[in-house]
């Protein structure tokens, strides 16, 4: 017989550690386009870039400290030697100049990532990212 007291505390575990990591980071506005939805089943590494320019990492140990361009370029690089497929995602307040967006490209291309997407929200939508 299985105890599931024991069963609903694992799951409840599980939950509120996955949790923090799919909404982590910094709050962006992002732009509206179409695409399509990231389908790979590898957690992504998220760059999120706010209209100030400053970078944030949501595998940082804090998501919400801003980081230097060539701390990101070290942190990506060690997540990319250990899982080479993880996706790399940048995620870009609709207000950051296209100068730096192509900066943090150009650090992630460095880094070892072989593509980097674009977030972005769907045309109607209303949430922010």
């Amino acid at each position: 017989m299985v105890p599931y007291v024991d069963v609903l505390l694992v799951l409840l575990v599980i939950f509120m550690v996955t949790v923090p990591v799919l909404r982590s980071g910094v709050e962006v506005k992002l732009p509206k386009a179409g695409g399509e939805a990231l389908r790979d089943s590898l957690l992504p590494v998220v760059v999120s870039v706010d209209a100030n320019g400053s970078y944030y990492l949501n595998t940082y140990r804090d998501p919400t400290q801003a980081i230097d361009g060539e701390f990101l370029k070290r942190r990506v690089k060690g997540v990319l030697d250990e899982h080479p497929r993880t996706p790399v995602i940048v995620k870009a307040d609709e207000k950051t100049s296209f100068g730096t967006v192509i900066s943090v490209m150009s650090l992630l291309k460095a880094a070892g990532a072989a593509d980097v997407g674009l977030m972005m929200r769907r045309p109607g939508s209303q949430g922010d990212g």
